[in-house]
């Protein structure tokens, strides 16, 4: 998987949700030049708030999805996922930590533990 091509390949995953990706890049006013960080923690955060934490199968593809970018060697890419997705659902209190850590890998779930210590006062 190439940095560069995250987002697509995320998107990618949800065929049927193409317009929805667009009206939320839309709305938050970010696209690919914005590059991946404002992408994932602007359109596909909203994405699992809006859609995919409501559907097992999609909650299902995304954390498989974020289970690879965890997994990657590049380690700008494991940022992406940390920083922008995880982060940001840790921390919305929208988003019950019940209903998506079970759909983690191992190595997201080892991941969402080192971000709790960092955001543990």
């Amino acid at each position: 998987m190439r940095y560069s091509e995250l987002f697509s390949s995320f998107e990618n995953l949800f065929p049927e949700d193409a317009n929805v990706f667009e009206e939320l890049k839309e709305k938050n006013s970010v696209d690919e030049e914005d590059g991946m960080h404002p992408l994932f923690g602007l359109v596909v955060v909203q994405y699992l708030k809006a859609f995919v934490l409501k559907s097992p199968v999609k909650a299902q593809r995304a954390f498989d999805f974020f289970e690879i970018m965890e997994e990657s060697d590049d380690p700008m890419i494991a940022e992406v996922l940390e920083f922008s997705v995880l982060e940001n659902i840790l921390t919305d209190e929208d988003i019950n930590y019940n209903l998506w850590i079970n759909y983690c890998g191992e190595e997201t779930k080892k991941a969402v533990e080192k971000i709790i210590k960092w955001l543990s006062p």
